[in-house]
């Protein structure tokens, strides 16, 4: 990686260093004009046992080793999917890894009804906050989760 692209891979919005996780990779891709460009992608992944063991970034009660949504406070663990993620960092309500317009289509159909997956509050149903936080998650990856979860492959 050139030291232009790793200083902006450093400066990247929601970038940080932490031992034994692995933040962001670099995705090269030929631009439709010509040239390439740098996509960075936040990837959360485990790497070992336990590398900061007791920490608790989200201040939720549950150590960042067993937690499914280590950025978000969910004293819960609430995963009704069962996909690893925790649902108030999951709007990938299709499961394919990215939050995109499949899913928002998913939480359209399903909008001021009580799904539990598309629910990602869990004040019982979807509604405009649940879109908020669908919205701040728009194009982005599922998580970041340190359980074990589907987007890990």
């Amino acid at each position: 990686m050139s030291e232009a692209i790793a200083a902006q891979h450093d400066q990247a919005p929601g970038f940080r260093q932490a031992s034994g996780f692995r933040d962001c990779h670099a995705v090269f891709l030929a631009s439709a004009c010509g040239g390439d460009h740098v996509e960075l992608r936040h990837r959360r992944r485990r790497l070992d046992a336990d590398p900061l063991p007791g920490l608790d970034t989200d201040a939720d009660g549950i150590a960042d080793a067993s937690d499914t949504c280590i950025e978000s406070h969910n004293p819960d663990q609430r995963d009704s999917d069962g996909d690893g993620i925790g649902n108030i960092c999951d709007a990938d309500l299709d499961n394919d890894c990215i939050v995109n317009f499949s899913d928002l289509g998913v939480m359209k159909a399903l909008f001021f009804g009580f799904d539990p997956d598309a629910d990602l509050d869990g004040d019982g149903v979807v509604n405009f906050s649940d879109l908020g936080i669908m919205k701040q998650r728009i194009f982005g990856l599922p998580g970041p989760s340190c359980t074990p979860n589907i987007c890990d492959q």
